[in-house]
């Protein structure tokens, strides 16, 4: 699974933009039983007491600019 946070365009009956593009990338850097999450998703939940693994620096098919990614952990 992969999450990153982002602002959407809202087209009729779906959505688009970088934000769902993003989306899709981070979620193809995880294994199975993963949960891959962006540097921007990352600092929206820490404070909550969630634990992160880092996965480096991404360069990432269609986005401007590379993003830090992190492992979800257990």
């Amino acid at each position: 699974m992969g999450v990153h946070t982002g602002e959407v365009d809202l087209l009729p009956g779906d959505i688009g933009g970088l934000a769902v593009h993003a989306a899709a990338r981070v979620m193809a850097l995880g294994e199975a039983s993963e949960i891959i999450v962006s540097s921007g998703t990352r600092g929206l939940v820490e404070d909550a007491g969630i634990r992160f693994e880092p996965r480096g620096v991404q360069r990432l098919k269609g986005l401007p600019s590379p993003i830090e990614v992190f492992a979800l952990v257990a």
